[in-house]
């Protein structure tokens, strides 16, 4: 296999992974929805603890 061949069949994995990620994702993006501004709301709080 050639540098291009194995390049491309590394972004074809890629690929097919980002697209797994994708789907995982739309299948949690209700729970991210909930979950995530909480996190983030704490996340804020306590690096404005340090900020101060």
């Amino acid at each position: 296999m050639n540098f291009k061949n194995q390049f491309y069949h590394s972004l074809d994995e890629v690929l097919q992974h980002e697209d797994q990620i994708l789907k995982n994702h739309l299948e949690n993006d209700r729970l991210f929805r909930r979950v995530f501004p909480k996190k983030l709301y704490e996340f804020n709080t306590i690096c404005d603890r340090f900020l101060e």
